[in-house]
């Protein structure tokens, strides 16, 4: 079994876009975007793809070789690893119909029904759901 080789430090040769070592540079940080593309889809349905959520890091991982900026005192990797989130996080949202809003009250909802449900013991009513949620019953039904 191979272990997969360190990492390789950034140099400015990461930012040519058709040099052996980008490309060596890009391989030696593929387990980055892997481990960022995993956690991700953790905590997402499993109709997602995780070879999609890796694909979407390395575009990450290549805009983050292009603009780092060694200067600024910050590890390449740690660079790497928001700007590798970040485009995981913005393809899922390009690919998603519901805007944040709509995800963000599903949340809400759910956390109210999971909370009534394990005080009353027994599948809580549309009216109590709106109340925990401090909604009036239409713009909860709306919600639905």
């Amino acid at each position: 079994m191979n272990t997969p080789a360190a990492p390789m430090p950034w140099s400015e040769a990461a930012r040519d876009g058709d040099s052996p070592e980008r490309r060596l540079f890009l391989e030696s940080h593929v387990d980055l975007v892997r481990y960022a593309a995993l956690r991700i889809a953790s905590r997402l349905p499993a109709s997602v793809e995780l070879e999609d959520l890796v694909n979407d890091g390395v575009v990450g991982l290549l805009d983050a070789a292009a603009k780092y900026d060694p200067s600024r005192g910050v590890r390449f990797r740690t660079y790497a690893e928001a700007r590798v989130r970040g485009a995981i996080l913005d393809a899922l949202r390009q690919r998603d119909w519901r805007p944040r809003s709509v995800r963000r009250g599903r949340r809400e909802m759910d956390e109210a029904v999971g909370r009534l449900a394990g005080a009353s013991g027994r599948p809580a009513g549309e009216e109590e759901i709106a109340s925990a949620m401090g909604l009036d019953l239409e713009t909860y039904r709306s919600l639905l």
